[in-house]
């Protein structure tokens, strides 16, 4: 995938991101390379705490998020991106989204995408993390409908997962992360390769804070696909978690409160949802709302907490 940042007709910056499994998830000399940035508007791959100018990865097999970077942004400016991908494989979708406008665009495989927007005074306009592009292996595994719930008690993590048809399945593994985009498998099961079946797993030890977690759910033959990713707080200020997320009609909040009110509202702060909490678990219904990043709001008498979700159509 090629990405160049122009302005009008005039090239500014670009970066490279390859896919191949001779290529390593680690940053390593000779594959990646580090971005040094200039006086002028630039952009680069966050990776690790670093940028990149060229990332090189492992071919996708579940689902890959490329965080682009960018630097020096100036108000008022109309820009583009230019994306081309090649030599992808078929089963491979991408998007970009920006979280500023709240909008999440298709991007055409092995082909050329140009993708304008503008950048005006608001801080949020012009925030380095604005972008990022999301590619996606929809090849056929044998597993359907794998769903990940969970919830905190008591500042353990409790998670439950249900298959309704799977064959030819390894195992599955928890896996969990602070910030959502560096994981670390923490339990990995057997699968039981029939259908309907459950799972589960407990921490064993109390956590703090805002935590993501996700299934790798891996076959006989070693391909991989991920589930919904969920996040969950446990803290002395109780626990939040929403699911599934992404999501695309439905979605549950679950928290300690059964009192107080849940809003969504977009990356600008416009409120597109409010419902009253009545008991531990609200459902709300957001098919209405578009692609896009929402941030959810709790507010109860104990205090404010947000957290977000990826809305898909």
């Amino acid at each position: 995938i090629n990405l160049t940042l122009n302005k009008g007709n005039t090239m500014i910056d670009g970066v490279v991101g390859l896919y191949n499994n001779s290529f390593s998830n680690a940053i390593i000399k000779g594959e990646d390379a580090y971005k040094f940035n200039g006086n002028e508007e630039n952009i680069s791959i966050a990776q690790s705490g670093t940028t990149l100018s060229i990332n090189a990865k492992p071919e996708i097999a579940g689902v890959d998020t490329m965080f682009l970077n960018l630097n020096k942004m100036i108000a008022g400016t109309t820009y583009n991106f230019n994306i081309s991908t090649t030599n992808m494989p078929g089963n491979i979708t991408g998007n970009i989204i920006d979280r500023y406008l709240n909008t999440n665009s298709v991007l055409k495989m092995n082909d050329s995408n140009k993708i304008m927007f503008t950048v005006d005074t608001f801080t949020s306009s012009k925030a380095a993390n604005r972008f990022m592009i999301i590619l996606n292996n929809k090849s056929t595994l044998p597993v359907t409908n794998l769903t990940l719930k969970g919830k905190a008690i008591n500042q353990h993590t409790s998670l439950n997962w249900s298959v309704e048809t799977e064959k030819e399945v390894s195992n599955y593994t928890v896996e969990i992360s602070k910030d959502g985009i560096h994981y670390s498998p923490v339990y990995t099961t057997p699968a039981f390769n029939i259908n309907n079946s459950h799972y589960s797993y407990s921490s064993e030890e109390k956590e703090t804070g805002n935590k993501y977690y996700r299934i790798k759910m891996t076959d006989n033959k070693g391909s991989f696909l991920y589930s919904n990713t969920i996040e969950i707080f446990t803290g002395k200020e109780g626990a939040i978690s929403v699911y599934p997320n992404p999501a695309i009609n439905n979605i549950t909040v679950s928290s300690p409160s059964t009192t107080g009110m849940i809003s969504i509202s977009d990356m600008s702060g416009k409120i597109y949802l409010t419902q009253q909490i009545k008991s531990t678990s609200t459902s709300l219904h957001i098919n209405k709302l578009k692609q896009g990043m929402y941030t959810i709001t709790i507010q109860t008498e104990e205090g404010k907490k947000t957290t977000s979700v990826l809305v898909e159509k």
